[in-house]
């Protein structure tokens, strides 16, 4: 029973793992859904193209979904960092990667790479 549970909770600390601590892309363009913060994180079929440059990010609306830009828009330029929680966000000073709230309506967007999720307000 012992080694059971052992074993469990070492998988699931894995799979957490690799889902906070996802590796940054390769450069190039990708599509990601929308994580609305005001929506529980639904996408609501929402899109957006993100470009990856070295450490540079570009989040543009691809015209996807229903927001109230033009498709084409640029929602976000920063520096993709990993937060102190080992979030993947979107930085435009280097205090950032310390911010008390990230996400959602508070603090630096988070970019889910392995869910490829874009947080929004």
């Amino acid at each position: 029973m012992y080694r059971a549970t052992q074993t469990l909770l070492t998988a699931v600390l894995l799979t957490y793992a690799a889902a906070v601590y996802a590796q940054k892309p390769e450069d190039g363009t990708y599509t990601f859904d929308v994580a609305f913060a005001e929506a529980d994180g639904q996408s609501l079929d929402t899109q957006v193209d993100i470009t990856f440059k070295g450490d540079s990010i570009r989040v543009v609306y691809n015209g996807t979904g229903a927001m109230t830009v033009p498709k084409g828009y640029v929602l976000e330029e920063g520096t993709l960092a990993k937060h102190k929680s080992g979030q993947w966000i979107i930085i435009h000073n280097p205090e950032d990667v310390n911010a008390p709230e990230i996400g959602g309506c508070e603090g630096p967007s988070i970019v889910d790479l392995k869910g490829k999720k874009y947080w929004l307000c």
